[in-house]
C-alpha cells in the first residue's frame, strides 16, 4: 500500500488587492502554504509515499523568481527525504507560454514534472517496492485538444496501483483553455483513482472500482472563494482506494449572516460581531433583514477592524419604524398585498439563498413605496 497525500489549487502568488496596503503582507504569509506543509509532510508518524499536486501551484503562470526558489526549496526538501513528488501543471500556471514557469524552471524541477500535452502511455515508478502506473497531462494550449470530453489512455493490464491525475472540470464544459473530463470515460477507463483539481470545493465519487476526488483548495482566495483547511490523504493499493480528509488548519477567512432584527440596538449587534474576534482572520458580516434601529456599517466596521485582520460590513438591512410592517401588512392596499406576500415568501423559504433573495425584494419593495406612496 502507498499513502499519497494529494494537493491542488494553492493558487501561490495570489493576491488580495481588496485588502490596500496590508495585500502585500498577507500575500507574504498566504506563499508560506509549502513551509507550513513541510513539517506535517515530513512527520514519520504520516507515512507518507508521495505528494501528488495537481494544477494551479501557482495563481500564475510566471509567478516571481522568489516564491518559485522558495517553492522549490520545499520541494526539494520532500524529495531528499524520500518522497516521490509529481506535479500536474494547471489553468492558472498553465505550460502553455514559452515564459511559464514549468518551461524556464523545468530542468531543475524538483521530483517529476508531467509536460505531455496530450493522454499517453503511463509513467511507470516503482515506489517502495510498489509498481505505480501514472496517467496524466498537462493542457497546452494548441496541442491540447479540447472539442469534446477528454477520452483518457486506456489502463493497461499491468500489475500494479493505476493512478490517473488531470487538472480539468468534471462533467460540465468549460470553454477555451480548460480540460473538460467525463466521470463516465473515467470509470471506463478503470483505474484505480483519479486525484483532480481545478474545482475547490472537495468532492468524490465512486464509479465502478474508480474512486474520484477533487482534493479541493486548502487556502482561500477571497470571501467567496473559502478554502477548507484539510488535507486530502489517499491509500492506494492495487484496485482500490480510500480517502482521508484530515483536518490541518483553521481557514483564515469566514462569512456570517446576522438577522439584525433580532438585535434591540446596536451595542448587542456589535457584541455579537465581536464574538468572532481574532487577529489573524479576515471576516466578512452580511447584515440582514429589517431593524428598527438605525447604525452607519462603514463607521461600525472602523471601530472594530482593530479586533481583526480584516473585517467587512455587507449592509443589506432595511430599516423600519416600530410596527411599520404590520401596519402596512395589514393595508386592503397594493402595498399591503405585497408585504402580505412578501412574509408568505420569506416564511416558505427553504434555505438561506432563498431567504437573501425574498428579504433583498420586500427591502427594495418597501424603499419604493417608501418614495412612490401606496
Amino acid at each position: 500500500m502507498l499513502r499519497c497525500l494529494h494537493l491542488a489549487d494553492l493558487h501561490l502568488g495570489w493576491s488580495a488587492n481588496w485588502l490596500g496596503e496590508a495585500a502585500a503582507a498577507y500575500a507574504g504569509k498566504r506563499d508560506k502554504l509549502l513551509q507550513q506543509l513541510t513539517t506535517w509532510v515530513l512527520d514519520p508518524q504520516q507515512h507518507l509515499d508521495m505528494v501528488l499536486i495537481v494544477g494551479d501551484l501557482f495563481e500564475t503562470h510566471r509567478p516571481g523568481s522568489a516564491l518559485v526558489e522558495s517553492v522549490m526549496a520545499e520541494l526539494t526538501a520532500w524529495v531528499n527525504a524520500g518522497l516521490t513528488v509529481i506535479t500536474v501543471p494547471g489553468n492558472h500556471d498553465e505550460i502553455t507560454y514559452h515564459d511559464s514557469v514549468y518551461r524556464r524552471y523545468g530542468e531543475r524541477w524538483p521530483g517529476i514534472l508531467i509536460t505531455n500535452p496530450l493522454p499517453g502511455p503511463p509513467l511507470e515508478l516503482t515506489i517502495r517496492g510498489q509498481r505505480l502506473y501514472l496517467y496524466s497531462m498537462a493542457y497546452t494550449g494548441g496541442l491540447t485538444q479540447v472539442d469534446d470530453y477528454l477520452q483518457p489512455y486506456p489502463r493497461l493490464e499491468s500489475q500494479g496501483i493505476h493512478l490517473g491525475a488531470f487538472h480539468g472540470s468534471l462533467d460540465w464544459q468549460t470553454g477555451e483553455r480548460g480540460l473538460p473530463l467525463s466521470s463516465q470515460a473515467l470509470g471506463e477507463a478503470a483505474y484505480d483513482y483519479v486525484a483532480l483539481g481545478h474545482f475547490h470545493r472537495p468532492k468524490q465519487q465512486q464509479i465502478g472500482q474508480t474512486t474520484i476526488a477533487y482534493a479541493g483548495a486548502i487556502a482561500s482566495k477571497g470571501f467567496s472563494d473559502i478554502g477548507y483547511g484539510q488535507l486530502t490523504v489517499v491509500s492506494l493499493q492495487p484496485g482500490a482506494a480510500q480517502v482521508e480528509l484530515v483536518p490541518w488548519q483553521e481557514v483564515d477567512h469566514k462569512v456570517i449572516q446576522l438577522a439584525v432584527g433580532q438585535f434591540a440596538d446596536e451595542e448587542e449587534l456589535v457584541a455579537t460581531i465581536m464574538h468572532f474576534a481574532d487577529p489573524d482572520l479576515l471576516l466578512q458580516v452580511e447584515l440582514q433583514g429589517a431593524t428598527s434601529f438605525l447604525f452607519d456599517a462603514s463607521a461600525l466596521a472602523s471601530r472594530l477592524a482593530r479586533y481583526f485582520y480584516h473585517l467587512e460590513l455587507v449592509d443589506t438591512t432595511l430599516h423600519l419604524a416600530d410596527g411599520l410592517l404590520e401596519q402596512w401588512a395589514a393595508e386592503a392596499t397594493i402595498r399591503g398585498f405585497f408585504v402580505r406576500r412578501m412574509q408568505r415568501e420569506l416564511a416558505a423559504a427553504q434555505d438561506t439563498s432563498e431567504r437573501r433573495v425574498a428579504e433583498l425584494a420586500l427591502r427594495r419593495g418597501m424603499a419604493a413605496f417608501l418614495q412612490g406612496g401606496k
